[in-house]
């Protein structure tokens, strides 16, 4: 058994750790193809990037590795666990980078799958800001990870997934129909690949825009009265 792996990607200013899914063996990062194990997909708000802004815009962006620090704890006990000890892990940082003069770094919807940091005032200085945030990691714990992907624990997250989605429909949401216990299983121990209501294991996508819960409130607020 292999843990869930963390993953940050492409940061620009503002990341967003989901515990959504469905990656190949290909996009695992650094170290991981060595231990076969598969990413939690993260994902950043372009719409902050500088990347299409040409030489000084690019200058302007932080390390892409930055939120990777050398010392790893062990695999967390299950992913409740996992979410509370990941934002405890970003409020400590976060007080850490104001003891150094920095903005707090804003946690969105902490302590859920959907836990985003948003790390203002880098274009200061990017690279004091990394050197900063590189001694706040080192004198921080270890960085939290998510648990041991076992069929004990893909029963737990099968049952509250399940849950989760009859609440979301007895709420209005369009939801695609539920996968199988048998489908949920596979993608779980074998892709490490988690249910998450915006995209289904099948990629079917909820329309933002037009469903009648999701166009109306935030995916934070949804987590809420939803829990998965």
């Amino acid at each position: 058994m292999f843990p869930f792996s963390r993953r940050q990607g492409f940061l620009s200013f503002v990341v967003v750790f989901a515990a959504l899914a469905v990656l190949t063996a290909g996009c695992s990062v650094g170290g991981e193809n060595d231990e076969q194990v598969q990413s939690l997909r993260s994902y950043s708000d372009t719409s902050s990037s500088a990347a299409d802004a040409g030489p000084e815009g690019a200058e302007s962006l932080l390390p892409l590795d930055i939120l990777d620090g050398d010392r790893k704890a062990e695999p967390s006990e299950n992913f409740a666990a996992y979410y509370k000890a990941n934002g405890d892990y970003y409020l400590e940082l976060s007080h850490c980078m104001e003891d150094k003069g920095w903005p707090a770094i804003e946690l969105q919807g902490i302590y859920t799958p959907q836990m985003g940091i948003q790390m203002a005032g880098s274009e200061v200085d990017p690279q004091r800001y990394a050197r900063d945030f590189d001694a706040c990691q080192a004198s921080a714990p270890p960085i939290p990870m998510p648990p041991v992907a076992t069929p004990e624990l893909a029963e737990e997250e099968y049952a509250k997934a399940k849950s989760a989605h009859e609440c979301l429909v007895a709420h209005g949401a369009r939801m695609p129909e539920f996968p199988s216990k048998q489908k949920f299983f596979d993608d779980f121990l074998v892709h490490h690949a988690m249910w998450n209501p915006m995209v289904g294991l099948d990629g079917i996508k909820i329309d933002m825009e037009t469903d009648p819960l999701f166009s109306q409130k935030s995916s934070h607020e949804i987590y809420e009265m939803c829990p998965w």
